[in-house]
């Protein structure tokens, strides 16, 4: 939950964190999705980017949240794809880092 609160600067709503935790947790514990933490970090701001786009219903948001993490996220992913989420996590600042570059 605190990841998911930095990344979204204070902009949603607590019951609106919520649903985006919720689908945050749904895709994460997948068995296909890479485990790392600069993964997580990378993901985590992909459903709050939707939600802040309008896609706020909970079945289109895990729809579209799992869509996303399947082509970018995966056990298997490029590694060009994963050298540039780590080079993302390992320059964020530990504490009240932005939400990573990484979008839609």
């Amino acid at each position: 939950m605190e990841r998911l609160q930095r990344l979204s600067n204070g902009t949603l709503m607590p019951n609106d964190l919520d649903k985006v935790r919720i689908v945050f947790n749904e895709v994460v514990k997948q068995a296909w999705f890479d485990p790392n933490d600069y993964s997580k970090e990378g993901f985590a701001s992909k459903p709050i980017v939707l939600f802040q786009c309008g896609i706020v219903r909970p079945d289109q948001l895990t729809k579209v949240a799992f869509l996303l993490a399947l082509n970018d996220f995966c056990h298997d992913m490029p590694n060009v794809q994963r050298a540039k989420l780590k080079a993302a996590y390992k320059h964020s600042p530990s504490i009240g880092r932005a939400p990573l570059a990484i979008w839609l």
